[in-house]
């Protein structure tokens, strides 16, 4: 690292690129095992980044698909202080990535349904899905054609009527219910995603932001796990029965509401005791598995918070039910483009 720094200084002016910062490791991280090798690594870092030989013009960027793993010390105002997140290119960066690596090619070919179906694609992977396009011309001895590159998608497959219902209605319920509880939990609704179209990489969810500065209470906490059981608690209420899309892997709403519900009464000294059991969030689940007591305690936290979503989507039945035919024939529902605001003021 010292060696990548100093021939960058001789370079000068000159990019010096990390990849994968996340790989540095973070200090705060109490569930490191090599807490101790990650600290001195970015201790090193640090000191290359603002230490006694300076780095005039040296402008360091670092790239991660984990910027929550990357230590706080490393993007301090005078290092790595302007964070950037870039998204999957939408539509239309899509059909631009596949101009660019078209070169000339198809010119005429509207390249937009193409582009629809690779919806979550990377620019990496429209690149390889035009150079094997190319091999099959090539063993053809013909001009590519927009059949090559079709070729390289996967079959699609759709959505059931039924399960696309119930994905409609569960995101439905978490923007309407997170409307509902936004004052309370500190995060607001953006817009909610739906696709009929089954294909890897890309998922119905609901997004929201958080408000800067928020006191996160017990209260906040609370309703965070309602807003995550909403959708659950519609599909309960309005379906019918559970399926089973909010459950499984970490990331999902009920692991990230258990997460939560963890924390409150074993890291964030907001339950009935202040002894802190839990640090990484790792831990929570080994811990809610052999601790019968905190197991009871964290389903207690869950059950309760299920009831007032479920109540919540009694009472705003009639806009959840809405705002579900919105995201059915459109997509999307939130602020822009859709139109939950109105749905939500003719709700009576």
């Amino acid at each position: 690292m010292r060696q990548a720094f100093d021939e960058a200084r001789k370079s000068a002016p000159c990019v010096l690129f990390l990849d994968e910062a996340d790989a540095f490791g973070s200090r705060v991280d109490p569930g490191d095992r090599y807490a101790a090798y990650s600290r001195q690594v970015i201790d090193g870092l640090l000191e290359q980044l603002d230490g006694a030989a300076g780095r005039e013009g040296v402008v360091v960027v670092g790239a991660t698909n984990y910027p929550e793993l990357v230590d706080p010390a490393i993007t301090r105002p005078g290092r790595l202080d302007r964070v950037l997140r870039m998204r999957l290119p939408d539509a239309a960066a899509r059909v631009g990535i596949l101009r660019h690596h078209l070169r000339g090619a198809m010119e005429a070919a509207d390249l937009g349904p193409l582009a629809e179906r690779m919806e979550g694609a990377t620019g990496a992977e429209i690149e390889l899905l035009v150079r094997d396009g190319r091999r099959r011309a090539r063993r053809r001895r013909e001009e590519l054609t927009l059949a090559d590159v079709e070729a390289g998608l996967p079959p699609e497959e759709r959505m059931s009527d039924a399960l696309f219902r119930r994905v409609c209605v569960h995101e439905a319920a978490h923007l309407v219910v997170g409307t509902a509880l936004a004052d309370e939990s500190g995060s607001d609704p953006v817009e909610a995603r739906v696709d009929r179209r089954l294909r890897e990489g890309t998922s119905p969810g609901t997004e929201f932001t958080r408000r800067a500065g928020f006191d996160r209470t017990r209260g906040s906490c609370l309703a965070e796990i309602a807003v995550l059981l909403a959708g659950t608690a519609a599909e309960e209420e309005i379906v019918g029965d559970r399926g089973d899309g909010a459950g499984g892997p970490e990331g999902s709403d009920i692991a990230n509401a258990t997460a939560i519900a963890v924390a409150i009464e074993a890291s964030f000294g907001l339950g009935d005791g202040l002894v802190h059991r839990v640090a990484a969030r790792g831990e929570g689940v080994e811990a809610i598995r052999w601790d019968a007591t905190l197991r009871l305690a964290v389903r207690k936290i869950l059950d309760g918070a299920f009831e007032r979503a479920r109540a919540i989507v009694r009472a705003e039945r009639e806009t959840i039910e809405r705002v579900a035919a919105v995201l059915a024939a459109e997509g999307r529902a939130g602020r822009e483009p859709s139109r939950l605001e109105l749905v939500m003021e003719g709700r009576g």
